[in-house]
C-alpha cells in the first residue's frame, strides 16, 4: 500500500526493535519511509492511480540504495513491493 501511494523505503534498521510487537514474527525490522511531496503530480488521486505519484528512475535507485545500507547479508529486503 505505501508503495503504491509513492513512498519509498529510505532506512532499513535490522532488528532495530527489541522486542516484536507480534510474538510470532521472529524479527523487529525497521523500515523508515517517505514520500516527497515535489513528486505529487495529482494530489487527489494520490494511492488511486500509479500516475499520480511520479518519481525518476534516479531516485527509485537512490532510495534502493539507502534501504539497502543496513540489510545483513542473505536478508531479502522486506521493504521492497512490486506493483
Amino acid at each position: 500500500m505505501y508503495h503504491r501511494c509513492g513512498f519509498r523505503c529510505n532506512e532499513f534498521t535490522a532488528n532495530g526493535y527489541s522486542k516484536p510487537f507480534e510474538p510470532e514474527y521472529q524479527f523487529g525490522h525497521m523500515i523508515r519511509m517517505e514520500l516527497n511531496l515535489a513528486n505529487i503530480q495529482d494530489i487527489n488521486n494520490v494511492c488511486h492511480t500509479l500516475q499520480a505519484v511520479k518519481i525518476s528512475q534516479e531516485d527509485e535507485d537512490n532510495y534502493a540504495k539507502l534501504c539497502d545500507q543496513n540489510l545483513p547479508k542473505g536478508l531479502n529486503r522486506t521493504c521492497e513491493n512490486k506493483i
